[in-house]
């Protein structure tokens, strides 16, 4: 049985109506929950079986996880709770023959009610921006242990599903529950380390309690806190009883950046270098970009970059740039929009590949309708499988352009240049060429880079593809011995 629980709003008797026709048309054995506003004097009407009326902040977590609290103890007997998010779009429920604990997409979430039931106080003490409802069921699920899919666009599935460690460790990487780095990139890291001797596995828990338990039953030797998933106060509580283990902080952003967005979290991981004999800052830039007191313990541990092991090659067609949207404003997305409209002025037939973001592409409309009313083609793709997508970018694109004003790597346009596709970047791109590289703030002196990379054609290709292999036999060498210099201590 299914639970159906609806937040009414503002939303008229007749549509509340509609949907709860529909939704007893569509499973005659549902239950329906109605979460009102203030009290309809019709609310018999609505032929719910359960109905609450208050005064509710629309999107607020915490009145999430009451109304979820209320709904599970109303209906013992049901099997899942389905959260709807639209009157006009109904969620579809998850296959009957696929064990997930909760099933998401952009419509709602079904989440399992036993599973509920036995983490309910652990959701409701979770920090989740009233933007991000859904992203935080997924966080909650994945840290206590469950199984999702999450279908963030159409046709665009991240699925999760929690898989067993095996036998003992040498690096536990703890990182965001984020399927497509971890199935793809961090599978072939995994190999890499396996390669030079290193066992390696993935952790998304955060809880003390759980990393614990993992530390002790694999014997992990070192922890890489990736983009620190684990605050300050648990590493420091796990450093503390686990004195033989090594934790290393581990920054993915230029200092600078990271350390403006979370300044707290790195001052904090900081004094933990100092002040714990087992605790590491790290960073995947050189280490003296860190500025720290001389007896802080700064490493780094820089970026791992492969390809998939199959990809295609360019198919033919009009001469195409790829531009990827990012929310960040740092990322400087309209400057890229301006260089390509700079360069589509000055050359013939520019064709443009967005990828964009799961949550980015209802900030970027403007400027793509923008190079569409001048008659710039633009194609869309998504950013979030990371083999579909760089099949793509193989197969239909010529160059990279960013306007990037921050990068510690430049993970993107790494890509590109190791399938052979030249890049017009900033000089956050450190590894650029010089001259691939402009002010970031002069959209014309990026343009005329790009013009010049596809006049250049294919000889450019293959000076990038060899730059690129350096760039990254390099930074695979000081991981493997950075790694092992940890392990070693």
């Amino acid at each position: 049985m299914i639970t159906y629980l609806i937040f009414a709003g503002n939303a008229s008797h007749e549509r509340i109506q509609s949907t709860v026709k529909k939704l007893r048309h569509q499973d005659s054995d549902c239950r329906i929950a109605l979460i009102d506003s203030t009290h309809r004097k019709s609310a018999n009407e609505l032929h719910c079986d359960f109905y609450r009326s208050r005064r509710i902040t629309p999107g607020d977590w915490n009145d999430e996880m009451m109304a979820l609290a209320a709904v599970t103890e109303a209906f013992p007997n049901t099997r899942w709770i389905a959260r709807i998010f639209s009157l006009e779009s109904l969620p579809e429920p998850p296959p009957r023959d696929q064990h997930f604990d909760a099933w998401i997409d952009k419509t709602g979430y079904f989440i399992r009610k036993t599973f509920l039931s036995q983490h309910i106080r652990s959701f409701a003490a979770m920090q989740v921006d009233h933007h991000h409802i859904l992203d935080g069921v997924f966080r909650g699920v994945t840290d206590f242990g469950g199984r999702v899919k999450y279908r963030k666009q159409e046709h665009q599935f991240a699925t999760l599903e929690t898989t067993p460690i095996r036998g003992a460790v040498d690096v536990l990487s703890v990182l965001h529950p984020n399927p497509s780095w971890v199935e793809y990139r961090g599978e072939r890291q995994q190999s890499f380390l396996a390669s030079v001797g290193i066992r390696h596995a993935w952790s998304h828990h955060t809880s003390a309690s759980a990393l614990a338990n993992e530390l002790e039953k694999h014997e992990v030797k070192l922890v890489l806190n990736e983009i620190w998933r684990i605050s300050p106060e648990i590493m420091a509580a796990l450093a503390k009883r686990f004195p033989r283990t090594r934790f290393v902080s581990l920054n993915h952003g230029a200092t600078g950046w990271f350390s403006t967005l979370r300044p707290r979290q790195h001052y904090k991981f900081l004094r933990l270098a100092r002040e714990r004999e087992n605790c590491f800052y790290g960073t995947v830039m050189p280490a003296g970009r860190v500025i720290a007191p001389p007896e802080t313990k700064v490493i780094e541990i820089p970026n791992f970059v492969m390809l998939p092991s199959i990809v295609s090659s360019r198919e033919g067609g009009p001469p195409t740039v790829s531009l990827i949207s990012r929310e960040a404003q740092i990322k400087a997305w309209g400057g890229a929009v301006a260089a390509v409209e700079w360069a589509a002025q000055n050359m013939r037939d520019l064709h443009v590949l967005v990828s964009s973001a799961d949550d980015s592409e209802g900030r970027i409309e403007a400027h793509i309708q923008h190079l569409e009313e001048l008659g710039i083609p633009v194609i869309r793709s998504q950013w979030g499988n990371w083999a579909r997508y760089l099949d793509r970018i193989a197969r239909s694109v010529d160059a990279h352009l960013t306007a990037t004003m921050t990068e510690s790597f430049g993970l993107v346009p790494m890509e590109h240049c190791l399938l052979g596709r030249p890049v017009a970047g900033t000089d956050a791109v450190e590894w650029l060429p010089a001259r691939w590289k402009a002010n970031g703030q002069d959209a014309a002196a990026l343009g005329r880079i790009l013009v010049s990379h596809f006049e250049q054609g294919v000889s450019l290709g293959e000076q990038a593809r060899k730059l690129a292999k350096r760039v990254t036999a390099k930074n695979h060498r000081i991981l493997k011995k950075n790694l092992t210099t940890l392990l070693d201590l």
